[in-house]
């Protein structure tokens, strides 16, 4: 499984990005985190989110179902 997370700034329009993946995996898959500038809506910086965890999870070769929990707040 991979939590991911976005936090976006709406005066500076840049965004953090981070992930965590966890459950039982026959390699170790590190934490992810980026900073990103000129992201258009906190929509988008959520998307990125989702988009470097399943590259990185593609990149190493791991098997992934989806499951999306949204929150709206």
């Amino acid at each position: 499984m991979c939590n991911v997370d976005a936090a976006w700034d709406v005066n500076s329009g840049g965004c953090g990005i981070g992930g965590a993946f966890s459950g039982s995996m026959e390699i170790s898959l590190p934490n992810l985190s980026e900073a990103h500038r000129y992201v258009s809506s906190p929509l988008m910086a959520e998307a990125m989110a989702v988009l470097l965890a399943v590259s990185a999870a593609v990149y190493s070769n791991v098997v992934i179902g989806f499951f999306c929990l949204l929150q709206m707040l």
